[in-house]
């Protein structure tokens, strides 16, 4: 499992948190305050790892406060890290973040349904704003303190929509009925000398029938989601999520060079990225579906100023267009249908909230990775769990959040609603037998059934 080892060298070198109500705190105090302006930890200068708080897994979203802080600081300053961790102390500073009680106690009270099992356990909140409201780490800690929140690991099926329905949707290479056949690609050698047919799907087994890509989304199958990759291409994937998102690929890219498309595309289209991502990171990415396109990456600090009331720094709301508005919005039905009955979120949904995402299971965890009008919700747990609850565990925990009843999702007039053939994925002629409604951006090329 890959650690964020910047975070971790930053807390180990500079800062100790103790909660409101700890002990043996120095006289020179930050205060930290949270989205309700008031303070919810102080901040004195010894060890974190020694600190005594009032709860423990605080720790997880203070080692991101606490990294913005100091950079923000010696950006303002213009000076180094270790000169900003100094005057943070002598000028005692007020840090103003976005934390919400409620949704960490919503994180936390999810978790404690599952602490029998002692679960490895990540998650990460964002508003479509990109302000990280709440991040929680729990679980096994078998040699130092594992932060989950940020700790990166392979995505799986979450990435797809991020890696390939999104970038091939929105260049027209894919539609909301194109039909792949549900087959393998190719056969690969094992370690014996025998061959077996890959990518293999969740269900060990092939249709071999034309599949929908609204119904490849629903069901994650892998076969589609190669086929398409490979259709679209899988050097232009990652330029699309390194220009967007900034996601490291440096594995990726080497092998692509040497060894072409072909080595790399598992990683590509089926989330098994070297470098992995976090739950921060993949809750930020998840926005861009819940906001018509805009992707704003997660921070915690909204404001620092001095003993005085001067701000010293003050985080503007600066969000990226990464898919145009009628992608994003095609993308939000295609995931709202992964919630639905028979899809692979199915429990996540929560009753009465509109709720998109997409599940990730593999080796190295299991992921839920889900977006309401208001919230973006990652939700990582380890393989101690037979089976992948991330979907449940997603639900359980926002369906505490408080919720406005009157959001909703940006609408898109310019996105047709048309009835497609379900068998050949071309729209419907009249004739057709299985029809269902689908979506469509103005570009998209989609013709009329001649099958039927």
């Amino acid at each position: 499992m890959k650690r964020n080892r910047r975070l971790a060298s930053l807390v180990c070198t500079c800062i100790c948190v103790s909660m409101l109500g700890a002990t043996g705190c120095s006289k020179k105090q930050v205060k930290i305050y949270g989205k309700d302006n008031e303070v919810f930890a102080s901040i004195s200068g010894a060890s974190l790892e020694k600190a005594k708080l009032e709860d423990e897994n605080y720790r997880a979203y203070l080692e991101l406060v606490l990294d913005e802080a100091l950079q923000a600081i010696s950006e303002a300053k213009e000076c180094s890290i270790e000169k900003a961790e100094k005057m943070l102390f002598d000028e005692q500073y007020a840090i103003y973040t976005s934390f919400d009680k409620k949704v960490y106690s919503s994180l936390k009270d999810t978790y404690k349904n599952y602490e029998k099992n002692e679960i490895s356990f990540g998650s990460a909140v964002t508003d479509t704003k990109g302000n990280l409201l709440a991040v929680y780490s729990e679980g096994n800690h078998e040699e130092d303190y594992i932060n989950y929140a940020t700790t990166r690991t392979a995505p799986y099926s979450s990435l797809k929509p991020l890696s390939v329905y999104a970038p091939a949707l929105e260049n027209g290479t894919i539609s909301w009925s194109k039909a792949y056949e549900d087959s393998p690609v190719k056969q690969i050698e094992q370690e014996n000398g025998s061959k077996r047919d890959w990518p293999a799907n969740a269900s060990n087994s092939y249709s071999n029938e034309n599949v929908c890509v609204c119904d490849a989304v629903k069901q994650s199958l892998n076969t589609v989601a190669v086929k398409c990759l490979q259709e679209y291409g899988v050097e232009n994937s990652i330029q699309y999520l390194k220009e967007n998102f900034n996601i490291s690929l440096a594995f990726e890219e080497s092998r692509i060079h040497t060894l072409g498309e072909d080595e790399i595309i598992g990683n590509i289209a089926l989330g098994y990225l070297y470098d992995g991502v976090s739950p921060v990171e993949m809750a930020g990415y998840y926005q861009s579906f819940a906001t018509g396109g805009i992707y704003t990456e997660p921070k915690t600090v909204t404001k620092i100023c001095d003993s005085q009331g001067e701000i010293l720094f003050e985080r503007k709301q600066e969000g990226n267009m990464v898919m145009n508005y009628e992608t994003a919005f095609v993308m939000n039905q295609l995931l709202q249908g992964v919630v639905t009955r028979g899809g692979t979120g199915e429990a996540a949904h929560c009753e009465g909230v509109q709720v998109g995402g997409k599940t990730g299971t593999g080796s190295e965890g299991n992921w839920f990775v889900g977006f309401t009008p208001e919230y973006t919700c990652a939700v990582w747990h380890g393989k101690e769990l037979m089976k992948n609850q991330a979907a449940e565990m997603f639900s359980k925990a926002v369906s505490q959040f408080a919720h406005n009843e009157e959001a909703s999702f940006p609408e898109c007039k310019t996105v047709k609603i048309s009835g497609y053939c379900m068998e050949s994925g071309k729209l419907f002629s009249g004739k057709c037998r299985k029809v269902d409604k689908g979506y469509y951006t103005s570009i998209d090329t989609t013709e009329r059934c001649d099958q039927h």
